[in-house]
């Protein structure tokens, strides 16, 4: 198995390319981009788009992974903007390593939120390297996922019956 698809596997990051790895500040940053498939996607919809600009032209963002044998990781890549005729207004790309708008891969959110589940949020924070307001975020974008792609729990009950 090529390295590349080993760190891969190891991230938990699905229509992600790797295109380089580097030690910056003390972090791994790896430098990724999307498939040709998961491109000019809508950020909010998902739809596909057209490409519009680059947006603010601040350069790459970053995104936090879990931690590496001590060692924060980031992913980096540079964002654009697509219009969606889906929702007739202009929106930053969707890219597969997180949800719209956050800062923090879905299996950094996923664990963040395990750990929130076992510990107050001081220790969450303090053991995930972040502030507690962002273990707030987290657990709630989880959440809102989860019961987004779950359903309705409800969903089919016809009656209940009393003993």
């Amino acid at each position: 198995m090529p390295f590349k698809n080993i760190v891969k596997a190891l991230l938990e990051v699905k229509h992600t390319v790797i295109d380089k790895l580097s030690i910056e500040d003390n972090s791994l940053v790896i430098d990724v981009h999307p498939t040709e498939s998961f491109r000019h996607r809508c950020g909010l919809c998902g739809h596909r788009g057209t490409f519009y600009d680059y947006g603010n032209g601040k350069g790459p963002r970053l995104w936090r992974c879990t931690d590496f044998e001590g060692h924060k990781v980031f992913l980096r890549y540079s964002t654009y903007r697509v219009y969606c005729p889906h929702c007739k207004a202009v929106h930053t790309c969707k890219v597969p390593w997180v949800a719209h708008g956050s800062r923090f891969t879905h299996k950094f959110e996923e664990v963040t939120t395990w750990f929130a589940l076992q510990m107050n949020k001081s220790a969450t924070s303090s053991y995930m390297r972040i502030a507690w307001r962002r273990v707030d975020e987290i657990a709630s974008r989880v959440k809102d996922s989860i019961a987004s792609t779950a359903g309705d729990p409800l969903d089919g009950l016809v009656n209940i019956v009393m003993k």
